[in-house]
Order: C-alpha cells, then structure tokens, then sequence
C-alpha cells in the first residue's frame, strides 16, 4: 500500500473540535455551529444529547418531537437557538403556538385577507405565522385536528403552502413539537412518522439542581450566532460527506435485528438515517461519516418508549465491527449506544449498586459472571449478622437515593398551558 493511500487529511484544530482540511471553506461557519450547541450546553443542563439531537435536525432540514413534562424547557432550547440564527432582518423567525382541540388554520397560518376578500379574492394574511418562518415550535403537538395536521404535512415535507391563490414557497427549515402523551390514532401515523427525531426529556437531577438555582440568576454572556447562508452551506457540504461500506453493512445488520424484535421503522426514517449520520460526523469535525456515527439512530428508530433499550442494545453490537462476523476489529475506545436517557442515576446505576459497586459485575452473556464463593457451613450458615442486615439496608438505601425522582413514564396530559408557553399575543420577536 502507497504512503499516499494510509495518508488522512490533515486537521485544522485552532477550533474546540478539529475540523478536517478538506472542510477548510466551511471551517468558521461550523466552528460558530459548534459554539452554538456549546453555549447551549452550558445554558441548559443535563440536556447535552438532546441539544445534539437538536442541531443535528435542523443540519438535516428534519422535524423532531419533544416528550416529556411541562417545565423542562422544551421551547427555551428551541427558542435560544433560533435566537442564534441570523436572518436578513434579525434573527430567524421563530413561530410558537400552544395546539388545542379548538385550535384552527387561521391561528395558524394566518386569517383571510379582508381586503382581498373584498376584490373577490381568498387568500391568506400569514405575517408572522407558520408560512413565514424559519423554526416553529407547537406545544400539545398531537391535539391538532385533521385539516390542520394535513396542512402541517405538506409544510414539513414540500416546505410549500396553499394561501388561497396557490402553493408558497415557505422558509421552515425545522418543525419542532412537544407532548406529554404519545399520538393516539391512526389518523396521527402519517404525522407521526415525519417527526424524525423523537427525544425523551425530563427534569434535572438532584445532581446538578443547586447549580441549575444558581446559573439561573447569573447575567448571560452575548450568544454567538451563525448567519442564515452560512447554515445552508453547512447543509450543503454535509450531504457530500461519503458513507462508507462498512456504515451501510451496520445498518443492515440493524434493520434485521430490529425487525426481529418486532421493531418496524418506515422506510422514509432509515433513508434520513444516512442523512444523520452525515450530519454526526460533520458536527465532530471529520470528512467521512464513520461507525460511531450510528449513534443518532437511536432517537430516530423507536415507536414507543420501550422499545429505546432494544435499539441502543442492537444498534451498539451493530456499530462494533468486531461484534459482526466476519468484519475486521473496530478501533478500541468506541462509544457504544446509549438508551436516550439525560439522568446520570438510573437503572443502570442500580443495578451497579445492587452488584456491589464493580461496573463488571454486569455482563454480557459471551462474558458470563465469574463463580461465586461457595456458601458458609456450620454453625452460622443459615442466619445473618446484625452487621450484614445493617450493611444490606444501607445498600438499599443507597440505591434508592439514586433513583431519578419522576418516574420514567410519560406525564399525564395537563389541563391547560404552563409557564413555558408563549403568550399567543406576543409581539413578534
């Protein structure tokens, strides 16, 4: 093999991620993109692999769905990026609207234009409404009657809108909602399967909520902010960002494991799928997407919440050559799946916890656990020390001082809006 075909592109790394020679003419827009999602890190906690979801969405034009309780700032993320977008007059337009079962098109997408009506013509009054936005973001997402979710579709799929006169041109580059409750009905299951990016998001831990008290009162520093052509050539430069074979072997091997499971995804998620992973190694600098870019899928590929553990468990094997038959070894060091939960104290540091402390205790079933010590004979088989019982509840109650407090459900609908709506009379910003 010729020195020139083991050679990599040389990195340029005066940014916080080294970023790839070849991507030299995109470097600072991806370097402001980066301080974006850094900012925002600092700004929300325990939020940092929804905010990638995040802008990984809005890199691949998609539309995502928040779930969780109301008070976790699921428009404030949505909000402060849009806010970091520059537009030809200020920053994006940012649309937000609280969904009820009342709710009609013209909150929507504008009432009708009485001064046209008047000429005999119909058509639509969509200042500062859907039509003329770059990021909306619909609270109660699913209580939306029908006539509004087939508008919203052909919104979020063609970018294009009929006023009364014909189809518009729209500006939307991400559609974001947010539930409580998952989508009821098949009259949602069109809609449903275009929201790309499905994040669980819940509140902060005990961990980080005296810090969480603190920051909210600190003066913020000035955002930085990316201007709207620099975003689209972002866009652009990401879908020539090549897959390689390997990538598509593991997503085979995915699907096939998946459908085993009984977990179907349409066709149209796993062909943004490869939209994504682009999108993945962009943000981390690199000119080719690579396995550990995988990763994405597993907030992409679940119809219902249980269904997260079976995909992060599958879709790690699958991005792990080594794991494959008859693929070479992956490098070492490679981030495995993660089940999509932000809590630092879960299930999995229970059962940590329960095995004494040591993360090994837990193993796969290639790696079975080692034997255990044979049990005591004589006279004090069968009892306990006072030592041991005092020793156990402690264990115990560790372990439950580590559950995440909230429960891992979905809340119940609330009646009515919460402190994180926005006012429907709001100026425009």
């Amino acid at each position: 093999m010729t020195a020139a075909a083991t050679t990599r592109s040389p990195e340029v790394t005066d940014g916080a991620t080294p970023i790839a020679a070849s991507l030299t003419s995109i470097a600072p827009a991806l370097r402001a993109y980066q301080q974006i999602e850094a900012e925002l890190n600092r700004t929300f906690l325990e939020r940092d692999e929804t905010i990638r979801a995040i802008m990984l969405t809005v890199l691949a034009r998609q539309h995502a769905v928040l779930l969780g309780p109301p008070g976790t700032a699921k428009s404030d993320m949505i909000n402060s990026l849009s806010d970091r977008i520059a537009g030809p007059s200020g920053s994006a337009q940012f649309f937000v609207y609280l969904m009820t079962k009342q709710t009609n098109e013209e909150e929507i997408f504008g009432p009708p234009d009485v001064h046209a009506f008047r000429q005999g013509i119909y058509q639509r009054v969509v200042t500062r409404k859907l039509p003329t936005a770059h990021f909306c973001f619909l609270d109660e997402l699913f209580k939306a009657n029908t006539a509004i979710s087939n508008a919203l579709l052909t919104a979020m799929n063609e970018r294009l809108y009929d006023d009364g006169q014909g189809r518009i041109k729209i500006p939307l580059i991400s559609l974001f909602g947010a539930s409580n409750e998952l989508p009821q009905g098949e009259e949602l299951a069109a809609f449903w399967d275009r929201l790309i990016t499905r994040l669980m998001v819940t509140y902060v831990s005990d961990s980080v909520f005296g810090q969480l008290l603190r920051t909210s009162t600190q003066a913020r520093q000035a955002p930085s902010a990316l201007d709207l052509t620099d975003l689209e050539a972002l866009q652009a430069m990401v879908v020539t960002l090549p897959i390689p074979n390997t990538v598509y072997e593991a997503m085979i091997s995915l699907r096939e494991d998946l459908t085993g499971k009984g977990i179907i995804a349409s066709d149209r998620r796993w062909l943004q799928m490869l939209r994504f992973v682009q999108d993945s190694a962009l943000m981390e600098g690199r000119d080719r997407v690579e396995e550990d870019d995988l990763i994405v899928m597993k907030d992409a590929l679940w119809s219902n919440p249980e269904q997260r553990q079976d995909i992060a468990r599958i879709g790690s094997k699958a991005g792990q050559p080594s794991q494959r038959p008859g693929r070479r070894a992956g490098r070492p060091g490679r981030e495995r799946l993660r089940a999509g939960d932000e809590r630092p104290a879960g299930r999995r540091q229970r059962r940590t916890e329960d095995a004494g402390g040591d993360p090994g205790a837990h193993q796969d079933q290639e790696h079975p656990r080692p034997a255990r010590p044979p049990a005591r004979t004589g006279a004090g088989a069968g009892t306990q020390s006072a030592e041991d019982r005092a020793g156990a509840g402690q264990g115990q109650g560790d372990a439950n001082a580590a559950r995440p407090a909230g429960g891992r459900g979905l809340a119940t609908a609330r009646a009515g809006a919460d402190d994180e709506h926005v006012d429907r009379n709001q100026p425009w910003p």
